[in-house]
């Protein structure tokens, strides 16, 4: 039964996008399409064409071999969505009918007068087009062999689009094939350069000697070695570097002996063919693995530096550039190339640590953040204040993020329909992402928040003229911080948490330290809250709560418990109740030792737990000693406050506050009641802390009455 309900899901993804795909040749035969001209960065919109054509590969075995020019102009001016759709539809085709071999991807550019001619070209060696087809095959509704789409659907409108956006865009579009030999496509459009710098350039180029050793013969197909040959030596020729490509590994040793590499590149196999003398290397030279990700299993040395396939000019530009950090091994971690100061996002998220850590993530790039614990707290918070976008969880208790979606889209107004809303959800299955968009959001994150990901966010959704690009300098400072920053992180060492990984997710140490404080601070609140549920067998907000604390100890490197987590959540999920109820216990447990850790790590600086929460007892006795405050004084001193919040008076707000927390009312102390409200201050959350401040006075009082109804 699942897999036929799979069955017709896929079937609905497959007739919208064929709907689709309809309604945009119908707008193109009626010349109803615009050309819409952008400035874009070329890098973002390669880097986007190859996750989308790495996830339709799959699992195909197969390789993805992109060559891409670097002196290609990084800014251009033109329709770069109409483009990526283009190269798109013809990888995809590509993809679609080789299972042999590969697919081959060529970008470059010729200079003109106007600007550039942008050649693209996508080659494969898959089941090939007979010449007597090659005549309709960018027909309308032609597909040219109904045999071999019988299993991959669709009607034959996506090569028929391609060339009518190409020729839109004012250019030409080519195809040549052999039957079992595969296809060429070639289009060439016109841009224009706002930017000429070239998107790969290498900085000391002088000082470096590499190396690069791959044994062609690991590859059956001879199109392929010939492919990766001329791959290595075009980059070598465009970086102007020094550069030895080796046959074997006793002419990389000879080579090495007499003057030593400063980088040497080499797959999984060449690694393998002597592990002991690559790991003795990185002592003293970058040793760069080139890999699938799946492989990474088969290193075990943190000092390699891992290049996931495919293996083309911009990561090796990035990496002979020095910027490689730390996650699972050296990975290449991607620096911001903009600041958005006077940009501001909305994040919702029930669970506050999620929120801590999108917002540290935000801080690289100098983004105000406002934050909601609720779809009810969102939808007060948007009426009041205007963002550039919102980031909204999908798994949120009373209100999920995809009902609160549809309720600010269903509000009076432009600005409603129109402010991107981002999915975020830690459940990145197969078709999410479509569901999101179907629903109405504008992009879609998975959780944890990788920082590349979160780039080519910001860059799609923020407004243009918020965007403040770095200078080369600037970047070249940054570039410095960060190997200054790697050789921090090597030594950070906490328990048994993957510091890698949490460094990786969470933006860097002085971020990730902050997360894990404040994760420490929350720990017995969280622990609590999540003992009540079991209790009380409210399973599902339990299951809820184990969702976000999933994603929470997978950003911060807590792999075991964020194992058991996830396998709550997964038993929540299927109502498996008499699993929650033999390995609730076991996950508190291992909670409880993580917290331990951090509770005695001397890089944290927090104050014991039991002054950071309390207990009912302890602030019983301090209430006592605490001068009282009446309901005409603090209503008098709440209405300053909320003054302060509409003049964004921050220091006025928190002198307000300090005020109020020196009483206690209704028998409890205001400096434990109004901790939460002051660091929603400080975090500039001020709409956010008015309202929680009425909250807990309206609470506290409503207690005080019942109490003298019982009496």
């Amino acid at each position: 039964m699942r897999d036929e309900v799979l069955d017709i899901r896929d079937a609905g993804h497959n007739l919208m996008s064929i709907v689709n795909d309809i309604l945009d040749f119908a707008q193109l035969q009626q010349d109803k399409m615009d050309i819409e001209e952008e400035a874009y960065n070329i890098t973002s919109t390669i880097n986007d064409i190859i996750n989308m054509a790495l996830a339709r590969k799959g699992d195909k075995q197969i390789e993805f071999i992109v060559d891409c020019d670097a002196n290609i102009p990084s800014g251009l001016l033109g329709d770069e969505k109409k483009i990526r759709r283009v190269i798109m539809n013809i990888v995809d085709n590509a993809i679609k009918f080789t299972n042999d071999g590969g697919v081959i991807i060529d970008i470059h550019a010729r200079r003109e007068d106007y600007g550039i001619n942008l050649c693209v070209s996508v080659k494969d060696t898959g089941s090939g087009i007979g010449e007597e087809s090659l005549e309709k095959l960018f027909e309308s509704f032609s597909q040219v062999d109904t045999r071999r789409n019988r299993q991959n659907g669709g009607v034959g409108l996506g090569l028929a689009i391609s060339r009518a956006l190409v020729q839109k865009m004012g250019g030409t579009i080519t195809v040549q094939s052999r039957v079992n030999k595969g296809s060429i496509f070639r289009f060439v459009v016109p841009q224009k350069v706002l930017d000429e710098n070239r998107i790969g350039q290498v900085i000391n180029r002088h000082e470096l000697n590499i190396a690069a050793y791959f044994d062609m013969e690991q590859f059956d197909m001879i199109t392929i070695r010939d492919e990766y040959s001329k791959l290595i030596m075009h980059m070598v020729k465009q970086l102007q570097v020094k550069c030895h490509v080796c046959r074997n590994l006793a002419e990389l040793k000879r080579r090495h002996d007499i003057e030593p590499f400063t980088h040497i590149f080499i797959s999984l196999e060449e690694y393998q063919e002597d592990e002991a003398y690559f790991d003795e290397l990185t002592k003293h030279t970058k040793v760069i693995l080139v890999l699938e990700r799946f492989n990474e299993k088969y290193v075990l040395n943190q000092d390699i530096i891992r290049l996931y396939k495919p293996f083309y000019i911009l990561p090796v530009v990035s990496i002979l550039n020095g910027n490689a950090g730390s996650g699972g091994g050296k990975q290449i971690v991607r620096m911001g190339k903009f600041t958005a100061p006077n940009a501001h996002v909305l994040v919702v998220d029930d669970n506050l640590m999620n929120i801590r850590v999108v917002e540290g993530l935000l801080k690289e790039y100098q983004i105000k953040v406002t934050y909601a614990t609720s779809g009810q707290e969102a939808l007060k918070i948007i009426e009041k204040m205007c963002f550039d976008f919102v980031f909204m969880d999908h798994m949120m208790p009373e209100m999920d993020g995809v009902e609160t979606m549809h309720r600010i889209r269903d509000k009076a107004g432009h600005y409603y329909q129109k402010v991107p809303i981002i999915a975020l959800t830690a459940n990145a299955v197969p078709g999410n992402r479509e569901m999101f968009l179907e629903e109405g959001f504008n992009d879609f994150v998975a959780k944890p928040l990788e920082m590349s990901v979160l780039e080519r966010v910001l860059r799609r959704n923020l407004p243009e003229e918020k965007l403040v690009l770095q200078t080369r300098d600037e970047q070249q400072s940054m570039e410095q911080q960060l190997k200054e920053s790697n050789e921090k992180e090597e030594k950070l060492k906490i328990g048994d948490l993957n510091v890698e990984q949490g460094l990786l997710y969470c933006g860097g140490p002085e971020a990730y330290l902050e997360i894990l404080e404040r994760c420490f601070e929350d720990g017995v609140n969280e622990r609590q809250l999540l003992e009540k549920l079991y209790e009380e067998q409210d399973w599902k907000n339990y299951t809820i709560r184990v969702h976000g604390l999933k994603s929470t100890m997978q950003s911060i490197g807590a792999i075991p418990l964020f194992e058991k987590a996830k396998a709550l959540e997964m038993a929540g999920k299927n109502e498996d109740i008499d699993y929650i109820l033999e390995w609730h216990k076991d996950m508190i447990a291992e909670h409880i030792r993580v917290m331990e850790e951090l509770k005695h790590c001397p890089k944290l600086h927090h104050k014991l737990q039991e002054d950071v929460l309390p207990s009912a007892l302890g602030q019983e006795k301090a209430a006592i000693d605490l001068p009282k405050l009446d309901d005409d004084m603090l209503d008098s001193l709440l209405t300053e406050f909320e003054a302060a919040m509409y003049d964004l008076n921050e220091e006025e707000m928190l002198l307000i506050l300090g005020k109020i927390q020196e009483y206690q009312y209704c028998g409890a102390s205001l400096k434990e009641k109004l901790a939460l409200v002051k660091k929603k201050v400080e975090m500039s959350d001020y709409m956010s802390a008015v309202d929680l401040a009425y909250k807990i006075r309206e609470e506290l009082k409503n207690n005080r009455e019942g109490e003298f109804a019982n009496d």
